[in-house]
């Protein structure tokens, strides 16, 4: 029998939106596009800043390497704004906050060892203490000097992030009249 015809027949089997487990996802991912919803979180100042990054889990793809926090997208999820408070929840521990809104939000296409992917990307902010992860300076985050930084992370996510954000700061320099302090 053909693989493809066990696969669909198994999968015909499990409830729509059924975690599948990562062995599973991850066999899928290598044959279908994913989307990631990416939430990259700086502070500091220009010339100073910092990128929250935290370590992924020894049983997860990339295990012990560093990572803006994010997650992907389930059959199971109604909408973006679930998909973000089902991040904020698990990852951000509830004290994360958006700086944009989907529709000003850039998508971003890789292809890395699991498969093809789309990323959404936000801007966050933290009120408080993140419960996860650790601050590292950008600058040594995007020329490989933090190392240990997810290849796709360091070359793409974090520096279209922080592009995002000088953007931002120059749209406030620009409505202020001047620098935004």
């Amino acid at each position: 029998m053909d693989p493809r015809d066990v696969a669909e027949q198994a999968l015909q089997k499990l409830e729509h939106g059924a975690l599948l487990g990562t062995g599973l996802h991850n066999a899928i991912w290598r044959q279908t596009p994913m989307v990631a919803v990416e939430v990259v979180c700086f502070k500091g100042f220009e010339g100073d800043d910092y990128v929250l990054l935290a370590q992924r889990g020894v049983d997860e793809a990339y295990a012990g390497k560093l990572h803006s926090l994010g997650t992907i997208a389930r059959a199971s999820d109604g909408s973006i704004e679930e998909i973000i408070g089902r991040l904020n929840e698990s990852e951000f521990g509830g004290m994360m906050r958006l700086r944009f809104l989907p529709s000003h939000s850039p998508i971003w296409y890789g292809r890395e060892e699991r498969g093809m992917m789309f990323s959404l990307l936000f801007l966050g902010r933290i009120v408080g203490v993140p419960p996860k992860g650790d601050w590292y300076p950008v600058e040594g985050v995007i020329s490989g000097e933090v190392e240990g930084v997810i290849p796709f992370h360091r070359e793409v996510l974090i520096p279209a992030a922080y592009k995002m954000l000088g953007c931002l700061r120059f749209s406030l320099e620009d409505s202020m009249g001047g620098h935004p302090g």
